[in-house]
Parts: C-alpha cells; structure tokens; sequence
C-alpha cells in the first residue's frame, strides 16, 4: 500500500463556519484524538484533524519519518480548504509539524494562519530535554511510552497491538528526534505557546522561545498536568483555544490580516 493525501484530513462541515481549525496530533496519535473537539469549539470554527498515514484508518500504509515529504503531504490535503481563514494547532510533534505546515504555505503565497498555536513543544530551534528514542529496542521504546503516559496502559499490555502500532510510533520519533529548525522561519502570525508546569520535555524557557518564530504577538499560557494535558485539561484548553480563535476572526474581519491572501 501506498500513501496518498485523499484521506489526510478528517473533517465536520459546518454550515455556520467562519474558519478552519486544522490540528496535527502527537506522535503516534491521530485525528480521533480532536474528535471531541469539533462540538467543544465555537459555531464559527470548523475543526479539521490533520490524518497522516500508518495510524487509525490507514494501518499497514507506512509512517512518514521525513518532515519536508510529511508536510508537503499535509498542504496538498488542505487544498480546497483554503478558501476560510484558517489557525493550526499543534501538540508536541504536532507542533513542529503545524510550524512547518505555515511556513510551506506562505512560501507558497497561500497565506499564513490567523493564529499558529503550538503545545507540549519548546521552540523547534531549542534542543529537546529528551533524549533520541526512535532507535531504542522495542521494550525499552515500549516503557518511555508508558512513561510519557499518553497511551491507555491495557493497550500497552497487549503485545500483539504494541506491534502494530509500534513502527508508527518509531516513525514519529524519528520524525521529532531528528528534526533541525530552518535557518529562516520567521512566520508573521501571532504565536500562541501552551504548556503544563508537570512537562519533563521542555522548560518554560523553551516554549517561550517560539516567540522567536514571529514577526507578529506573541502569548504563552501555562496548565497544570503533565505532557498530555491537552486530555486532562480539555475543558479549559478549548475554553483558551475558541477564545483565541473568535478574538482573531474578530480582528480579520474588522481589519484584513496581512497575513491573509
């Protein structure tokens, strides 16, 4: 089987939308993890998941472990998706990968995001407090899962599914582990950086490094949890999120972005 970019983007029309949210999962995640999220947004912003292949509906399809051909595959999804203004969301690789999605599209004159929010990530020039992983043997990659925490411990202790998911998940940390900032990626989007105090794999320092990345505002926001506090602190991170998103349609509106074509 190959990949193909028809099925990278899961999706909830809805009728009343004024903007798209798209949002690019953790390593080894997948769009079923903003499942909740399409009715926990506001009427005005359509999430759309952001599906790569080896996950969920397209298991037996290899994992891509090369940022530039996962990306290209991203933006040649969202065609046809650009005709509302858009924001990304990302979460830990996600984050890196949105970052890189906004700059592809606006070398591309496709125009930037209302707003890239990033979280459970420092700043793709920042070095990672944790070590490489993607090579470790499969028990010793198996027990670093458990301890990140965002995989429900039964399916950890069923070999026969750490198999199949396995290759995926090394995919995604070969994906992370090896990734190398741009030497020019300043976007002109306002950043917004979220993180949780409980985070063993990035300081403060860091995350507010991504500032960095942008000729626009910048804002960070703390939660409590560790680094899958986007589950724990759900309620509260979309309250964040939808907020943020209604503040900048608002301002597009009123006042066309500059970052918008």
């Amino acid at each position: 089987m190959t990949a193909t970019t028809a099925n990278w983007i899961i999706r909830s029309a809805k009728p009343s939308a004024r903007m798209r949210l798209f949002c690019f999962p953790y390593a080894g995640g997948g769009a079923g993890v903003y499942r909740p999220w399409r009715d926990a947004v506001p009427d005005a912003v359509e999430v759309c998941a952001i599906a790569p292949p080896g996950r969920e509906g397209s298991f037996g399809i290899p994992a891509i472990t090369d940022m530039a051909t996962l990306v290209s595959g991203v933006v040649h999804a969202m065609d046809g998706l650009l005709d509302l203004p858009f924001a990304l969301f990302g979460h830990s690789l996600g984050s890196l990968v949105a970052y890189e999605t906004a700059l592809a599209l606006a070398h591309q004159g496709r125009g930037e995001p209302l707003l890239l929010i990033v979280s459970g990530r420092g700043a793709p020039h920042i070095p990672s407090t944790r070590p490489p992983v993607y090579q470790l043997p499969d028990n010793v990659l198996v027990n670093e899962i458990a301890r990140l925490g965002g995989t429900a411990a039964e399916i950890l202790e069923h070999p026969e599914i750490v198999e199949l998911f396995l290759p995926t998940l090394r995919a995604d940390f070969q994906l992370s582990d090896t990734y190398r900032a741009p030497e020019s990626g300043q976007l002109s989007s306002p950043v917004l950086a979220l993180g949780s105090h409980g985070d063993d794999y990035f300081t403060e320092d860091a995350l507010h490094a991504w500032g960095s990345v942008t000729r626009g505002s910048f804002s960070t926001r703390m939660f409590p949890g560790g680094h899958f506090y986007l589950n724990t602190e759900r309620d509260a991170l979309l309250d964040l999120v939808g907020t943020a998103l209604l503040q900048r349609l608002k301002a597009w509106q009123t006042g066309p972005a500059p970052t918008q074509t």
